[in-house]
């Protein structure tokens, strides 16, 4: 069994399906100062929790804890037969590499 991030489209929070489960992920973001001393000098850049800041590729990046909806699944054919139309993509969290969302809703 996988595990994946979900999310729904026409879920704006809580739980996007009965499956989903909370877990306490490790999240990153990056930003596009290109050292971390020009970042340091921004507010958002101090935020409370985060850690492990580094320097790639002419950004920088800083890692943090947070909550994340996940669901375990035998692959992402297999959640597409139950629930139709998914989006694929990257997610921002270690433990997990890829995003799910339901699509099941218009947005832009």
């Amino acid at each position: 069994m996988n595990k994946y991030i979900i999310s729904r489209t026409s879920v704006w929070e809580g739980k996007p399906c009965e499956e989903a489960f909370e877990e306490n992920v490790t999240c990153y973001s990056f930003c596009t100062c290109k050292t971390l001393e020009e970042a340091n000098r921004h507010d958002w850049f101090k935020r409370d929790g985060s850690f492990n800041h580094i320097e790639i590729n002419g950004q920088t990046r800083h890692s943090y804890k947070d909550k994340e909806w996940v669901i375990q699944a035998e692959s992402i054919e297999a959640l597409y037969k139950k629930y139709g139309r998914l989006v694929v993509g990257d997610s921002e969290c270690e433990e997990y590499p890829i995003s799910i969302e339901i699509y099941d809703d218009y947005r832009e």
